[in-house]
């Protein structure tokens, strides 16, 4: 997402560190590096953002966050966290935002998503969400230009017949019980591989959530795991 965010022309608040760097100045384990920084203020780690300001350092592990307040585009300036232990934390995202784009938001609320700790997803078969779906915009709603519903289901059960691929759900908005938000994907292959093959569907990233969501299917094979791809 950084990357994105410097090829979008909102670079200059960023700073990259493809192999990952130490900061002695923040209280992270031995063997965690920092892999972006924004604004010089927050510093992202594949377990936590560290927020750095005049009264001291507050870190935010993922794992600690049951729920978040705000969706990436809603517009909202401020995100209350809801931690594990109770704790609420208030968390500045419009400093996230430059103009009316930032990825930067984006990867903030991706990573809550992916690794925070949240509870069971609702899913769809794909026939399922056919059959009940009373909008031809309702799958992906947020992909512009919107192809209409059924190329994309088209194109998702065109992914089926790829050997690797065993099932496929529909990742269900929470409140929004006819909106489809992303794909859960049974397969054996990498989510950098399932990344490339959703990637003409406008998919904005795919994240192996194995350890989170192997619920979703049953007897699940030690070769196999859960990819979900995300559209925001």
């Amino acid at each position: 997402m950084f990357h994105k965010e410097e090829c979008e022309g909102r670079g200059q608040h960023c700073q990259t560190f493809p192999n990952g760097t130490r900061m002695d100045f923040l209280p992270i384990e031995s063997d965690e590096l920092v892999y972006g920084i924004y604004k010089h203020k927050y510093f992202f780690t594949p377990t936590s953002v560290f927020v750095v300001g005049d009264s001291g350092t507050n870190q935010i592990p993922w794992k600690s966050v049951v729920t978040c307040s705000t969706k990436h585009g809603d517009g909202k300036r401020n995100s209350t966290l809801t931690l594990v232990d109770g704790r609420t934390v208030n968390f500045k995202i419009s400093d996230l935002v430059t103009g009316s784009s930032g990825r930067i938001s984006q990867l903030y609320h991706q990573m809550i998503e992916s690794f925070g700790g949240v509870s069971a997803i609702s899913t769809s078969t794909i026939d399922d969400f056919v059959s009940q779906a009373t909008s031809n915009l309702s799958l992906f709603p947020n992909l512009h230009p919107h192809p209409g519903n059924t190329a994309l289901v088209e194109s998702i059960n065109g992914l089926l017949s790829v050997d690797q691929i065993t099932d496929i759900r529909i990742h269900m908005a929470d409140d929004d019980s006819e909106s489809g938000i992303g794909l859960i994907v049974r397969t054996t292959l990498s989510s950098d591989k399932i990344d490339e093959l959703t990637s003409a569907l406008g998919s904005d990233g795919a994240v192996d959530e194995t350890a989170k969501l192997d619920g979703v299917f049953e007897n699940l094979n030690n070769d196999e795991r859960v990819v979900r791809v995300i559209w925001d």
